[in-house]
Formats: C-alpha cells, structure tokens, sequence
C-alpha cells in the first residue's frame, strides 16, 4: 500500500502531532468542563451532554467521510486540514457567549465540523507517510495528541477557578491560533503520485463498505469520556474534582497509545483493538457499582477508560487505513470515521436517554453489553 519502507517516525506525523496537542489543549479547555457548565450556568441536566455530543459527533463524522473522499479527488489534503483547525479555532471562543443548551449544541456542532473537516485528510497523509511503521505513527501521534488533552483540563482547572467558565472558553483562542500558524509553517505535503481517481460513489464499494460496517460494530460501546464526568458529578465530586479524574484519563490515554501501537505492529491491530474494547467494559461495570465506594471506582473507571482510548483511537484509523489502497486511503478513513459516528451518535443517544429517564446503572449496563459484541467483532473481523 505505502511505498515508504522505513520503520522511523516521519517528521510531518511529529508535526501534526504537536498541531493536535495544541488543538486538544483549546478542545478540552472547553469540553472538560462542559457538563459542569451545562448545570451550573445553563440549570441542564449534566447529562444532557450526551445528546450533544452524540448529534456534534454525528455531523463531524459524516463530514471526515466527505472531507476523506474529497481529498483523495483532488490529491490535496493540506488546504483542507487547514480549514478544518481555523474553524475550530474560531468557534471555540463563542462558548462564552452562549446563553442555552440550544447554542451549546449549535457551537460544538459547527466545532465538529471542523474537525470532521480536518481528520480523514490529516490521517491519510499521516498514513502515506507512514511505511512500515503505521501502527507506531498512529499511536505517536495519538500521544502528542492526547497530551493536549490532558494539558487541557489542567489548564482548565486553575483558570475556571480565577476567571469562569466564559474567560476561560475566550482563552481558547490562544492555542487555537499557534496550532493554527504551525500548520501553515512546517507541514509540507508531497504530492500523490496515484494515476486513478476514486469515483464519488467510492464510499459504498468494497473494501471501503466493509470498513464503515464493521466499525459501527467496533464502536457501538464506545461512549463519551464526557459520561464519566457527569458520573462523578453526580456522585457529589463538584465542578473541579471531575476535571481531575479527565486528566488522568487523558494522561492514561496519552501513555497507553504510542506502547498499543507498537503492539499493534507486533501481534496485529485487531487483537489490540479487543483488548481495548474490553476495557471501556471494565470500566462500565466499575461505574455501576462506583457508588459503593466513589473514592476508589471513580478514578479506576477512569484509569480503565483511558487504556481503552488508548488502545482503540490510534489503532481503528490504523486499521481502516491497513485495509485500504494507495488511492482510497482519505476514503477508507473516512468510512472509519462515518461508522464511527453513527456509532457514537446511537450510542450517546440511547446512553443518554437510559441514563435521564431511568438511571445511570441501566444506561452503564447497556453500554457495557454493546462494548462486549465490540469484542466479538475485533476478533472476527
């Protein structure tokens, strides 16, 4: 597929993964602290939070598959990857003006579309860089990536304490920015070489079907890490503790994925994947019965949780993109990331819906049956 044969990290995956953690710094200044603001300022219930997401990461997820199958038309990715992190640069900021969950969810809907801009051109040209080594570029660069997630919320936490939920969502612009003029400066895309072009119905033909199919199967367990703070908001941790417990799991995450991509390559991206699976079910059932003993199964769901992200975020892009030809790989991913939402959107909404009309156990208990037939999927697959 890649005609690269070294095993070495090509330095566009560095840099694009520094432009992630500067990103995920601006992202998770504002998700980290998005259910608390959703019950403090707005009087929502914390869980509300999984409607939006499940509709933000639908229209992002739908839209990495257009992005996806666009760049591979035009044999361009970096224009759209671009466009992709300004808009989200620039939205971010607006959430210290939103007065209702209505415009919560509009402005972490047009975020996504962002980053559904932006994802499946950035991972096929991660991917085409990547030669023998595409588990390992995928797992680095889901580590720089998550490191901006973890230095989010600890950003977060003294800033939200000093300022507010709105000062500190007008500060997102700062990172946004640098992410921004990084990219600009120092990725340098080489031009594809691929004679064919895909025709636009490339989306609904093998191989590319059959990776948007089993990644709906893969992903229909695989909740918002923002359920695990609305969990412990519940429990009585208040506004500050649940961002603590998000950036362990994003430190967990952060140190679990270059170390699954490195296995990946070694015993094979599915049995990785299984493996991560299974912990977002571990995970659940902790949650179920955290309330037992909060102090210790808070933070151990969490800690479970980010192993899961850990081992599935990197290695499911590595796996659609091991599956696909030269000329579809922005196509391939693209269907991952297709799948992958109308996954999450299924199942954030019926999580949601469980955990608001009959209790968070149930909406857990569902979660953790869907996360298991996600094993049985990896191993089959």
């Amino acid at each position: 597929m890649h005609k690269r044969t070294s095993s070495s990290i090509p330095k566009v995956v560095l840099v694009l993964g520094l432009v992630s953690l500067l990103t995920d710094v601006s992202g998770e200044m504002v998700a980290s602290t998005l259910p608390q603001f959703l019950a403090v300022e707005l009087a929502v219930a914390a869980a509300f939070i999984g409607v939006v997401e499940g509709i933000a990461d639908l229209v992002s997820n739908i839209l990495k598959a257009v992005f996806g199958a666009v760049s591979d038309q035009l044999r361009k990715r970096k224009p759209i990857i671009a466009l992709g992190y300004a808009i989200s640069a620039v939205t971010r900021p607006c959430f210290a003006a939103a007065s209702s969950a209505t415009d919560v969810l509009l402005l972490r809907s047009v975020d996504r579309v962002g980053k559904g801009a932006r994802t499946a051109p950035r991972d096929a040209l991660i991917a085409s860089a990547a030669g023998d080594a595409l588990g390992k570029s995928f797992g680095i660069h889901r580590a720089l990536d998550t490191a901006g997630a973890l230095i989010g919320p600890l950003i977060a936490i003294p800033l939200l304490s000093l300022f507010g939920f709105r000062t500190l969502y007008l500060l997102t612009l700062l990172p946004g920015g640098v992410a921004l003029t990084l990219l600009l400066a120092f990725v340098h895309e080489p031009p594809m070489e691929v004679k064919q072009r895909l025709p636009p119905s490339a989306l609904l033909q093998r191989p590319v079907l059959k990776i948007l199919l089993i990644t709906i199967g893969l992903s229909l367990g695989h909740l918002s890490a923002l359920f695990l703070i609305a969990r412990a908001f519940e429990l009585g941790f208040g506004v500050l503790s649940p961002i603590g417990f998000y950036v362990l799991f994003n430190a967990i995450y952060a140190l679990s994925s270059a170390p699954a991509g490195v296995l990946a390559d070694r015993i094979g991206i599915n049995r990785v994947l299984a493996i991560g699976i299974g912990w977002a079910a571990l995970s659940y059932i902790t949650l179920v019965f955290a309330a037992a003993n909060p102090l210790v199964l808070v933070p151990l769901a969490f800690v479970l949780f980010g192993l899961s992200y850990g081992f599935c975020e990197g290695q499911l892009r590595a796996f659609a993109a091991s599956r696909a030809p030269e000329e579809a790989i922005g196509t391939s991913i693209g269907a991952y990331y297709l799948g992958a939402g109308i996954a999450s959107f299924t199942a954030n909404t019926i999580a949601s819906t469980l955990w608001i009309y009959l209790s968070p156990q149930i909406a857990l208990t569902y979660a953790t049956a869907a996360a298991i037939f996600g094993v049985l999927i990896a191993l089959t697959a």
